[in-house]
């Protein structure tokens, strides 16, 4: 046995310990860790195929062939329901969710006549050339496996896209609210299923031989390595086990009359003066919700106003009066002895990246060499 397949066994080893450990577990997000303990447990079963196939286990089993195949089409729709119970607190589980499943159950009828046939029967497509068959059924019921997951990650792709535009109308930090792990697992699926296309490509190049030894023993340490990545991020980052603390996003477009209505009341003007007067924006996870009942408008009045007054969204509306408070601040020669990194802080920044990172988008330089440029005009 070599180091691969010792790779294989371990990465199903640690799949089923942390599936079991998410399906029991009563922490966070239970509806969550839930799906995610059946995606990850869905891998750890599937991947048993390439140690089975390493080991010519299937000679001596032959009724466990195939048996992983319709497995692979629970996946695609697993990760969709991972993710969207994650970011929506209301997402609810109605019967038509199952048709997802639609194609799992219609690769179970279509190998039904090969699980119901005897073991004499399975070890000929193992002992012999007919086996031959038995893989170009397999590579077809693969492609068809590959566009349904590329379908799938185009459909995730855009609910992360829709659901961070969302963020940035409603808050002003997004510490809070991270989506990173999300798309950890989108890049983990699309680096797999990348290798898959490539190896099922060599195939039809006439390399059956080079897939067939090595593919499945490549595959097989890929998911075993997915396994290993999702099961330590999911014990050391707190968002899987935590649901993301947002508030519902607005559930209706404002009308043209509500936003004609907050013009003709002067409420730009009286936006921006409370901007300047109260500094709301110190408040370092200051919502939209929160600014607006400070001010007495509704949510959807006063994203509907920073959209259409400012061409902004409340995120980079809210960031800038931070920056500018910030390069007010480094100004003051009674705050001279003050680390930059403390008065972002005193302006509203939650943390080091994101105060670099939104301070350069505005400025174009570094929060550094804005003071060396104020230093510069001191001394001339």
């Amino acid at each position: 046995m070599n180091l691969l397949i010792y790779i294989i066994i371990t990465g199903i080893i640690q799949g089923h310990i942390l599936a079991f450990y998410l399906l029991l577990s009563n922490k966070g997000n239970k509806k969550a860790n839930k799906i995610l303990g059946l995606l990850i447990l869905s891998f750890s079963i599937t991947i048993s195929h390439f140690v089975f196939y390493a080991l010519s286990t299937y000679n001596n089993y032959p009724h466990l062939l195939l048996i992983f195949e319709p497995l692979i089409f629970t996946f695609g729709p697993l990760f969709l329901f991972y993710e969207r119970t994650l970011i929506s607190k209301n997402y609810i589980f109605s019967k038509t969710k199952f048709f997802h499943f639609i194609p799992a159950i219609a690769c179970i009828a279509f190998y039904s006549p090969f699980y119901f046939s005897g073991a004499n029967v399975k070890l000929l497509f193992v002992t012999n050339n007919s086996y031959q068959i038995l893989i170009d059924i397999s590579r077809n019921v693969e492609i068809i496996h590959l566009i349904q997951m590329f379908i799938y990650l185009i459909i995730i792709n855009k609910d992360l896209k829709k659901y961070h535009n969302q963020i940035l109308k409603s808050y002003s930090s997004l510490e809070k609210i991270n989506l990173n792990w999300l798309k950890l697992i989108v890049i983990l699926f699309m680096s797999v299923y990348a290798v898959v296309v490539f190896l099922l490509f060599f195939e039809i190049l006439g390399f059956w031989e080079f897939s067939a030894i090595y593919g499945t023993k490549i595959i097989g340490v890929l998911v075993s390595l997915c396994v290993y990545i999702i099961g330590y991020r999911g014990l050391v980052q707190p968002e899987i086990f935590v649901s993301f603390e947002n508030e519902e996003t607005e559930s209706k477009q404002t009308s043209k009359s509500e936003v004609a209505k907050t013009f003709d009341n002067g409420s730009m003007t009286a936006l921006l003066d409370f901007m300047l007067d109260k500094k709301p924006y110190l408040k370092e996870d200051l919502t939209l919700a929160e600014l607006a009942k400070q001010i007495g408008f509704s949510r959807n009045q006063l994203s509907a106003l920073i959209n259409s007054g400012t061409g902004e969204n409340f995120y980079m509306f809210i960031n800038k009066y931070r920056v500018e408070e910030v390069k007010r601040q480094l100004a003051n020669s009674e705050k001279s002895h003050y680390t930059i990194l403390a008065i972002a802080f005193e302006s509203g920044f939650p943390s080091k990246s994101s105060f670099h990172n939104i301070f350069k988008k505005f400025t174009g330089i570094t929060p550094m060499e804005f003071r060396n440029s104020l230093t510069i005009q001191e001394s001339n």
